[in-house]
């Protein structure tokens, strides 16, 4: 399993691309996206299967601070073997739903992109439809 985290503080974006037409923040940050879910990392590479593309991706939009779900992981994830992204991509937002019990939802907007099945009461897209769902044009 490879989890990441990014922040993109769009507003800080904007003003560091002054000059620039104002909707290339966006499609800077679409881009980014893109290629976090697609391009393996460097240390990957060395392994077995170093270009897989990600199984699950979480957006969310919000002005709170950011926050990290890499807790969820501090107990190993255990199966049987056949379901291990699943039941990782179980585990991470269930404790997404723990976090946000106890200090209020995350963010303002979500989206999630997965090829995994997902626990009752979330709604899964395409990659571009997360993006779209959490980024204003």
């Amino acid at each position: 399993m490879f989890y990441t985290y990014v922040v993109v503080d769009m507003n800080q974006l904007r003003n560091n691309l002054v000059g620039h037409p104002s909707e290339l923040a966006v499609t800077l940050t679409r881009n980014l996206v893109k290629v976090m879910a697609t391009v393996s990392p460097g240390a990957k590479k060395g392994s077995t299967a170093p270009y897989s593309y990600a199984e699950f991706v979480l957006l969310e939009r919000g002005n709170q601070q950011p926050r990290t779900l890499a807790n969820a992981f501090l107990e190993a994830v255990r199966t049987d073997g056949a379901q291990l992204t699943s039941a990782s991509v179980s585990r991470l937002l269930e404790h997404r739903q723990q976090l946000d019990a106890m200090y209020g939802a995350g963010g303002d907007r979500s989206g999630i992109a997965t090829i995994h099945a997902v626990p009752e009461g979330f709604e899964t897209m395409s990659l571009s439809e997360a993006v779209e769902s959490i980024i204003d044009a």
